[in-house]
Protein backbone atom coordinates (compact mmCIF):
# COMPACT_ATOMS: atom_id res chain seq x y z
CA UNK A 1 0.00 0.00 0.00
CA UNK A 2 2.56 2.49 0.88
CA UNK A 3 4.18 2.06 -2.29
CA UNK A 4 1.02 2.68 -4.30
CA UNK A 5 0.31 6.03 -1.73
CA UNK A 6 3.88 7.52 -2.79
CA UNK A 7 3.36 8.74 -6.52
CA UNK A 8 0.16 9.76 -6.23
CA UNK A 9 1.35 12.45 -3.50
CA UNK A 10 4.45 12.85 -5.92
CA UNK A 11 1.55 13.84 -9.01
CA UNK A 12 -0.42 15.55 -6.73
CA UNK A 13 2.19 17.93 -5.50
CA UNK A 14 3.58 18.34 -9.17
CA UNK A 15 -0.02 19.38 -10.70
CA UNK A 16 -0.12 21.80 -7.34
CA UNK A 17 2.89 23.62 -8.38
CA UNK A 18 1.87 23.90 -12.29
CA UNK A 19 -1.55 25.51 -11.12
CA UNK A 20 0.72 27.91 -8.83
CA UNK A 21 2.62 28.76 -11.70
CA UNK A 22 -0.29 29.38 -14.10
CA UNK A 23 -1.40 31.66 -11.45
CA UNK A 24 1.73 33.31 -10.95
CA UNK A 25 2.13 34.15 -14.74
CA UNK A 26 -1.78 35.30 -15.09
CA UNK A 27 -0.85 37.59 -11.93
CA UNK A 28 2.09 38.95 -13.69
CA UNK A 29 0.00 39.52 -16.76
CA UNK A 30 -2.52 41.37 -14.96
CA UNK A 31 -0.07 43.65 -13.21
CA UNK A 32 1.58 44.30 -16.50
CA UNK A 33 -1.71 45.23 -18.20
CA UNK A 34 -2.67 47.24 -15.56
CA UNK A 35 0.54 48.99 -15.35
CA UNK A 36 -0.12 49.35 -19.55
CA UNK A 37 -3.23 50.83 -18.77
CA UNK A 38 -2.33 53.51 -16.00
CA UNK A 39 0.61 54.89 -18.50
CA UNK A 40 -1.64 54.64 -21.27
CA UNK A 41 -4.24 57.19 -19.47
CA UNK A 42 -1.03 58.81 -18.03
CA UNK A 43 -0.39 59.69 -21.40
CA UNK A 44 -4.26 60.76 -22.68
CA UNK A 45 -3.88 63.37 -19.75
CA UNK A 46 -0.30 64.53 -20.63
CA UNK A 47 -1.35 64.80 -24.17
CA UNK A 48 -4.51 66.44 -22.92
CA UNK A 49 -3.07 68.81 -20.66
CA UNK A 50 -0.72 69.93 -23.43
CA UNK A 51 -2.74 70.51 -25.77
CA UNK A 52 -2.93 73.91 -27.24
CA UNK A 53 -6.59 73.45 -27.56
CA UNK A 54 -8.81 73.76 -24.88
CA UNK A 55 -9.97 70.96 -23.52
CA UNK A 56 -13.66 70.55 -21.37
CA UNK A 57 -15.06 66.73 -20.05
CA UNK A 58 -18.23 67.58 -18.68
CA UNK A 59 -21.61 65.80 -17.30
CA UNK A 60 -24.87 67.52 -17.36
CA UNK A 61 -22.77 70.92 -17.73
CA UNK A 62 -20.40 69.41 -14.15
CA UNK A 63 -16.90 69.85 -15.03
CA UNK A 64 -15.60 66.75 -14.51
CA UNK A 65 -12.17 67.84 -16.25
CA UNK A 66 -10.69 70.54 -18.03
CA UNK A 67 -6.82 71.04 -19.62
CA UNK A 68 -4.49 73.81 -19.13
CA UNK A 69 -5.12 75.47 -22.43
CA UNK A 70 -8.57 76.42 -21.42
CA UNK A 71 -8.11 77.55 -18.15
CA UNK A 72 -5.52 80.02 -19.74
CA UNK A 73 -8.01 80.81 -22.25
CA UNK A 74 -10.47 82.07 -19.94
CA UNK A 75 -8.00 83.58 -17.04
CA UNK A 76 -8.42 81.00 -14.39
CA UNK A 77 -5.51 79.88 -12.19
CA UNK A 78 -6.61 77.10 -10.58
CA UNK A 79 -8.39 73.64 -11.61
CA UNK A 80 -9.95 72.96 -8.66
CA UNK A 81 -11.72 76.59 -8.88
CA UNK A 82 -13.51 75.19 -12.01
CA UNK A 83 -14.15 71.57 -11.06
CA UNK A 84 -15.57 73.28 -7.40
CA UNK A 85 -18.52 75.05 -9.81
CA UNK A 86 -21.79 73.50 -9.72
CA UNK A 87 -22.21 74.06 -13.46
CA UNK A 88 -20.08 75.22 -16.41
CA UNK A 89 -22.83 78.39 -17.01
CA UNK A 90 -20.36 81.10 -15.68
CA UNK A 91 -18.15 80.41 -18.47
CA UNK A 92 -20.34 81.00 -21.02
CA UNK A 93 -21.89 84.61 -22.26
CA UNK A 94 -25.83 83.92 -20.85
CA UNK A 95 -26.73 85.39 -24.17
CA UNK A 96 -25.71 81.76 -25.49
CA UNK A 97 -26.59 79.58 -22.57
CA UNK A 98 -29.65 78.62 -23.37
CA UNK A 99 -28.88 77.48 -27.52
CA UNK A 100 -26.01 75.51 -25.59
CA UNK A 101 -27.54 73.88 -23.08
CA UNK A 102 -30.18 72.71 -25.66
CA UNK A 103 -27.46 71.30 -28.09
CA UNK A 104 -26.43 69.26 -24.75
CA UNK A 105 -29.34 67.78 -24.09
CA UNK A 106 -30.59 66.69 -27.53
CA UNK A 107 -27.11 65.29 -27.87
CA UNK A 108 -27.51 63.31 -24.63
CA UNK A 109 -31.08 61.87 -26.22
CA UNK A 110 -29.26 60.66 -28.99
CA UNK A 111 -31.03 63.85 -31.52
CA UNK A 112 -29.46 65.44 -33.74
CA UNK A 113 -27.20 68.81 -32.50
CA UNK A 114 -24.11 70.49 -33.70
CA UNK A 115 -20.83 69.05 -33.50
CA UNK A 116 -19.00 72.45 -34.02
CA UNK A 117 -20.15 75.61 -34.00
CA UNK A 118 -19.44 79.19 -32.49
CA UNK A 119 -20.25 80.90 -29.07
CA UNK A 120 -19.00 83.67 -26.67
CA UNK A 121 -16.91 82.72 -23.64
CA UNK A 122 -17.27 84.62 -20.69
CA UNK A 123 -13.56 85.46 -19.20
CA UNK A 124 -12.52 85.69 -15.48
CA UNK A 125 -12.40 89.38 -16.13
CA UNK A 126 -15.79 89.66 -17.29
CA UNK A 127 -14.74 89.84 -20.82
CA UNK A 128 -16.34 88.07 -23.70
CA UNK A 129 -14.18 85.80 -25.50
CA UNK A 130 -15.25 84.21 -28.98
CA UNK A 131 -14.93 80.74 -29.52
CA UNK A 132 -15.09 77.89 -31.96
CA UNK A 133 -15.96 74.53 -29.74
CA UNK A 134 -16.68 70.70 -31.57
CA UNK A 135 -18.06 68.32 -29.27
CA UNK A 136 -19.17 64.83 -29.11
CA UNK A 137 -20.11 61.93 -26.32
CA UNK A 138 -17.84 59.79 -24.67
CA UNK A 139 -17.70 57.08 -21.67
CA UNK A 140 -16.46 58.81 -18.74
CA UNK A 141 -15.48 55.96 -15.93
CA UNK A 142 -18.29 54.16 -16.98
CA UNK A 143 -20.88 56.95 -17.67
CA UNK A 144 -21.46 59.20 -20.63
CA UNK A 145 -20.53 62.76 -20.56
CA UNK A 146 -19.66 65.49 -23.18
CA UNK A 147 -16.15 65.48 -24.48
CA UNK A 148 -15.43 69.32 -25.91
CA UNK A 149 -12.56 70.97 -27.85
CA UNK A 150 -12.08 74.60 -27.98
CA UNK A 151 -10.43 77.09 -30.03
CA UNK A 152 -9.95 81.27 -29.23
CA UNK A 153 -11.05 82.54 -32.13
CA UNK A 154 -11.54 86.01 -30.55
CA UNK A 155 -8.37 87.59 -32.57
CA UNK A 156 -9.51 86.07 -36.14
CA UNK A 157 -12.93 87.88 -35.35
CA UNK A 158 -11.93 91.46 -34.90
CA UNK A 159 -9.50 91.06 -37.62
CA UNK A 160 -12.38 90.15 -40.05
CA UNK A 161 -14.73 93.12 -38.38
CA UNK A 162 -11.60 95.32 -38.92
CA UNK A 163 -11.29 94.32 -42.34
CA UNK A 164 -15.02 94.97 -42.87
CA UNK A 165 -14.45 98.06 -41.19
CA UNK A 166 -12.08 98.97 -44.03
CA UNK A 167 -13.91 97.69 -46.90
CA UNK A 168 -16.73 99.60 -46.42
CA UNK A 169 -14.82 102.77 -45.54
CA UNK A 170 -12.76 102.34 -48.95
CA UNK A 171 -16.24 101.50 -50.58
CA UNK A 172 -17.19 105.16 -49.28
CA UNK A 173 -14.34 106.58 -50.52
CA UNK A 174 -14.68 104.90 -53.56
CA UNK A 175 -18.65 106.42 -54.20
CA UNK A 176 -17.03 109.65 -52.97
CA UNK A 177 -14.25 109.89 -55.85
CA UNK A 178 -16.79 108.44 -58.38
CA UNK A 179 -19.00 111.58 -57.18
CA UNK A 180 -15.52 114.08 -57.65
CA UNK A 181 -15.47 112.61 -60.89
CA UNK A 182 -19.06 113.23 -62.32
CA UNK A 183 -19.50 116.76 -60.91
CA UNK A 184 -19.04 118.80 -63.87
CA UNK A 185 -21.38 116.24 -66.12
CA UNK A 186 -24.06 116.52 -62.75
CA UNK A 187 -23.86 120.30 -62.66
CA UNK A 188 -24.43 120.22 -66.59
CA UNK A 189 -27.34 118.11 -66.39
CA UNK A 190 -29.12 120.10 -63.39
CA UNK A 191 -28.35 123.22 -65.34
CA UNK A 192 -30.13 122.22 -68.24
CA UNK A 193 -33.67 121.34 -66.24
CA UNK A 194 -33.31 124.53 -64.11
CA UNK A 195 -33.14 126.64 -67.21
CA UNK A 196 -35.95 125.48 -68.72
CA UNK A 197 -37.72 125.76 -65.38
CA UNK A 198 -37.22 129.37 -65.28
CA UNK A 199 -37.76 130.05 -69.06
CA UNK A 200 -41.11 128.26 -68.77
CA UNK A 201 -41.82 130.23 -65.92
CA UNK A 202 -41.34 133.47 -67.54
CA UNK A 203 -43.05 132.43 -70.40
CA UNK A 204 -46.05 131.74 -68.22
CA UNK A 205 -45.96 134.93 -66.57
CA UNK A 206 -45.97 136.68 -69.95
CA UNK A 207 -49.35 134.82 -71.38
CA UNK A 208 -51.12 135.20 -67.84
CA UNK A 209 -50.38 139.41 -67.90
CA UNK A 210 -52.01 139.06 -71.77
CA UNK A 211 -55.20 140.70 -72.20
CA UNK A 212 -56.71 137.12 -73.52
CA UNK A 213 -54.23 134.35 -71.83
CA UNK A 214 -53.87 131.16 -73.81
CA UNK A 215 -54.70 128.88 -71.25
CA UNK A 216 -53.50 125.54 -73.25
CA UNK A 217 -49.87 127.03 -73.28
CA UNK A 218 -50.07 128.18 -69.83
CA UNK A 219 -51.05 124.78 -69.38
CA UNK A 220 -48.40 123.15 -70.97
CA UNK A 221 -45.49 125.36 -69.69
CA UNK A 222 -46.84 124.03 -66.43
CA UNK A 223 -46.45 120.56 -67.55
CA UNK A 224 -43.04 121.31 -68.90
CA UNK A 225 -41.99 122.72 -65.54
CA UNK A 226 -43.65 119.49 -63.49
CA UNK A 227 -41.69 117.64 -65.85
CA UNK A 228 -38.10 119.24 -65.85
CA UNK A 229 -38.52 119.36 -61.75
CA UNK A 230 -38.91 115.76 -61.23
CA UNK A 231 -36.48 115.69 -63.56
CA UNK A 232 -33.82 117.57 -60.93
CA UNK A 233 -35.07 115.71 -57.90
CA UNK A 234 -33.86 111.79 -59.53
CA UNK A 235 -30.20 113.23 -60.36
CA UNK A 236 -30.25 114.29 -56.57
CA UNK A 237 -31.58 110.99 -55.50
CA UNK A 238 -29.15 109.37 -56.94
CA UNK A 239 -26.38 111.26 -55.83
CA UNK A 240 -27.64 110.89 -52.20
CA UNK A 241 -27.37 107.30 -52.55
CA UNK A 242 -24.11 107.49 -53.86
CA UNK A 243 -22.71 109.36 -51.41
CA UNK A 244 -24.78 107.75 -48.68
CA UNK A 245 -22.54 105.37 -46.02
CA UNK A 246 -24.14 102.88 -44.74
CA UNK A 247 -23.98 98.89 -43.83
CA UNK A 248 -24.86 96.07 -46.37
CA UNK A 249 -28.91 96.19 -46.75
CA UNK A 250 -29.43 93.17 -48.44
CA UNK A 251 -32.94 92.73 -49.76
CA UNK A 252 -35.16 91.11 -52.88
CA UNK A 253 -33.97 93.13 -56.18
CA UNK A 254 -35.93 93.41 -59.36
CA UNK A 255 -32.60 93.61 -61.30
CA UNK A 256 -34.09 94.82 -64.32
CA UNK A 257 -35.29 98.01 -62.31
CA UNK A 258 -32.18 98.54 -61.14
CA UNK A 259 -30.65 98.37 -64.73
CA UNK A 260 -33.12 100.67 -66.39
CA UNK A 261 -32.14 102.85 -63.22
CA UNK A 262 -28.40 102.88 -64.18
CA UNK A 263 -29.51 103.38 -67.19
CA UNK A 264 -31.26 106.75 -66.57
CA UNK A 265 -28.25 108.12 -64.54
CA UNK A 266 -25.74 107.43 -67.13
CA UNK A 267 -27.61 109.62 -69.67
CA UNK A 268 -28.17 112.12 -66.95
CA UNK A 269 -24.23 112.02 -66.66
CA UNK A 270 -23.67 112.41 -70.57
CA UNK A 271 -21.32 109.75 -70.59
CA UNK A 272 -22.77 108.38 -73.61
CA UNK A 273 -23.93 111.04 -75.82
CA UNK A 274 -21.32 110.17 -78.23
CA UNK A 275 -21.89 106.61 -78.18
CA UNK A 276 -24.39 103.62 -78.77
CA UNK A 277 -25.75 101.72 -75.84
CA UNK A 278 -27.10 98.39 -76.68
CA UNK A 279 -29.07 96.61 -73.77
CA UNK A 280 -29.99 92.92 -73.91
CA UNK A 281 -32.49 92.11 -70.78
CA UNK A 282 -34.10 88.62 -70.12
CA UNK A 283 -38.11 90.01 -70.06
CA UNK A 284 -38.19 87.00 -67.00
CA UNK A 285 -34.84 87.39 -65.03
CA UNK A 286 -35.38 86.41 -61.71
CA UNK A 287 -35.18 88.61 -58.89
CA UNK A 288 -32.10 89.03 -57.20
CA UNK A 289 -30.81 89.26 -53.62
CA UNK A 290 -28.61 92.27 -53.03
CA UNK A 291 -27.55 95.61 -51.92
CA UNK A 292 -29.00 97.63 -54.80
CA UNK A 293 -26.69 100.59 -53.37
CA UNK A 294 -23.71 98.49 -54.13
CA UNK A 295 -24.68 96.88 -56.89
CA UNK A 296 -25.27 100.13 -58.72
CA UNK A 297 -21.72 101.58 -57.75
CA UNK A 298 -20.64 97.99 -59.25
CA UNK A 299 -22.26 99.09 -62.65
CA UNK A 300 -21.50 102.44 -62.83
CA UNK A 301 -17.75 101.78 -62.09
CA UNK A 302 -17.63 99.15 -64.88
CA UNK A 303 -20.06 101.75 -67.24
CA UNK A 304 -17.57 104.58 -66.69
CA UNK A 305 -14.56 102.44 -67.08
CA UNK A 306 -15.69 101.29 -70.68
CA UNK A 307 -16.71 104.72 -71.56
CA UNK A 308 -13.15 105.79 -70.74
CA UNK A 309 -11.73 102.85 -72.66
CA UNK A 310 -13.03 103.94 -76.00
CA UNK A 311 -12.78 107.55 -75.92
CA UNK A 312 -9.34 107.74 -78.24
CA UNK A 313 -12.23 105.94 -81.17
CA UNK A 314 -14.51 107.47 -83.22
CA UNK A 315 -17.72 107.91 -82.06
CA UNK A 316 -19.80 105.88 -84.80
CA UNK A 317 -16.97 102.94 -83.60
CA UNK A 318 -17.86 103.49 -79.47
CA UNK A 319 -20.17 100.37 -78.58
CA UNK A 320 -21.31 99.21 -74.98
CA UNK A 321 -23.98 96.26 -74.98
CA UNK A 322 -25.57 95.99 -71.17
CA UNK A 323 -26.58 92.37 -70.86
CA UNK A 324 -28.24 90.41 -68.11
CA UNK A 325 -29.42 87.01 -68.30
CA UNK A 326 -29.75 83.77 -66.28
CA UNK A 327 -26.43 82.44 -65.08
CA UNK A 328 -27.45 78.88 -63.57
CA UNK A 329 -30.02 77.85 -61.23
CA UNK A 330 -29.03 79.75 -58.73
CA UNK A 331 -27.24 83.07 -59.89
CA UNK A 332 -28.10 85.80 -62.39
CA UNK A 333 -25.04 87.41 -64.54
CA UNK A 334 -24.45 91.06 -65.89
CA UNK A 335 -21.97 92.02 -68.11
CA UNK A 336 -20.51 95.38 -69.34
CA UNK A 337 -19.08 94.78 -72.81
CA UNK A 338 -17.11 97.75 -74.59
CA UNK A 339 -15.13 97.77 -78.03
CA UNK A 340 -12.37 99.55 -76.62
CA UNK A 341 -8.25 99.14 -77.03
CA UNK A 342 -8.64 95.96 -74.30
CA UNK A 343 -6.32 95.15 -72.01
CA UNK A 344 -2.84 94.52 -71.77
CA UNK A 345 -1.52 91.38 -70.34
CA UNK A 346 0.84 93.20 -67.78
CA UNK A 347 -2.49 95.07 -66.91
CA UNK A 348 -4.50 91.92 -66.42
CA UNK A 349 -1.82 90.69 -63.93
CA UNK A 350 -2.82 93.52 -61.76
CA UNK A 351 -6.04 94.48 -62.64
CA UNK A 352 -7.75 93.73 -59.50
CA UNK A 353 -5.23 94.83 -57.01
CA UNK A 354 -6.01 97.67 -54.40
CA UNK A 355 -3.94 100.99 -55.58
CA UNK A 356 -3.70 99.74 -59.25
CA UNK A 357 -5.01 102.21 -61.96
CA UNK A 358 -3.79 103.66 -64.89
CA UNK A 359 -5.85 107.06 -64.96
CA UNK A 360 -3.69 109.69 -63.91
CA UNK A 361 -6.11 110.86 -61.23
CA UNK A 362 -7.42 108.02 -60.18
CA UNK A 363 -7.41 105.97 -56.48
CA UNK A 364 -6.76 102.30 -57.99
CA UNK A 365 -10.08 101.38 -55.94
CA UNK A 366 -12.85 100.85 -58.79
CA UNK A 367 -12.41 97.28 -59.74
CA UNK A 368 -10.65 96.14 -56.13
CA UNK A 369 -13.95 97.35 -54.54
CA UNK A 370 -16.09 96.10 -57.17
CA UNK A 371 -14.78 92.72 -56.81
CA UNK A 372 -15.10 92.52 -52.41
CA UNK A 373 -18.29 93.65 -53.25
CA UNK A 374 -19.93 90.93 -55.66
CA UNK A 375 -17.86 88.63 -53.30
CA UNK A 376 -19.55 89.61 -50.16
CA UNK A 377 -22.76 89.20 -52.47
CA UNK A 378 -21.77 85.35 -53.03
CA UNK A 379 -21.18 86.34 -56.18
CA UNK A 380 -18.09 86.49 -58.45
CA UNK A 381 -16.49 88.85 -60.91
CA UNK A 382 -14.47 88.36 -64.16
CA UNK A 383 -13.34 89.16 -67.35
CA UNK A 384 -12.42 88.22 -71.12
CA UNK A 385 -11.61 89.60 -74.00
CA UNK A 386 -13.50 89.95 -76.85
CA UNK A 387 -13.32 87.88 -80.25
CA UNK A 388 -13.21 91.30 -82.25
CA UNK A 389 -12.26 93.93 -79.54
CA UNK A 390 -12.67 95.33 -76.07
CA UNK A 391 -13.54 93.54 -73.60
CA UNK A 392 -16.25 92.06 -70.86
CA UNK A 393 -16.49 92.27 -67.36
CA UNK A 394 -19.07 89.87 -65.59
CA UNK A 395 -20.19 89.24 -62.65
CA UNK A 396 -23.15 87.08 -60.70
CA UNK A 397 -25.65 87.63 -58.03
CA UNK A 398 -27.34 85.30 -56.22
CA UNK A 399 -30.96 84.71 -57.23
CA UNK A 400 -33.93 85.44 -54.18
CA UNK A 401 -35.69 82.26 -53.38
CA UNK A 402 -37.35 82.81 -49.84
CA UNK A 403 -36.89 85.32 -47.07
CA UNK A 404 -34.76 82.91 -45.51
CA UNK A 405 -32.23 83.75 -48.61
CA UNK A 406 -31.61 87.23 -47.04
CA UNK A 407 -29.22 86.22 -44.55
CA UNK A 408 -26.04 86.29 -46.42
Amino acid sequence: MTNQTAPMTLMSKSKTESTLGNTADHLSRMHKLEQQLRESKQLQYSLLDGSIEGVLIHRNWKALYLNKSLLNMLGYDSYTEVLAMDSVAPLIAEHDRERMMSYTQARAKGEVAPAEYEFQALHRDGTLRCMEIKSSLIDWRGKPATFSTLINITERKMAQQQAEQQRQKLSHSNRLNMLGEVTAGIAHELNQPLTAITSRCAAAKNRINRENPDLGKIKEALDSIEEQAIRSGEIIKQLRSLAKTKDNEFQQVNLNELLETCLKFIRMEGLFNTSCITTHFSVKLPAVIADPTQVQQVLLNLIRNASEAMQHLPNNQRHLILSAIQHDDSAVQISVSDSGEGISQQQEDSLFQSFYTTKADGMGMGLSISRTIITAHKGQLWFSRNTDRGVTFRFTLPIYFDKGSLEL
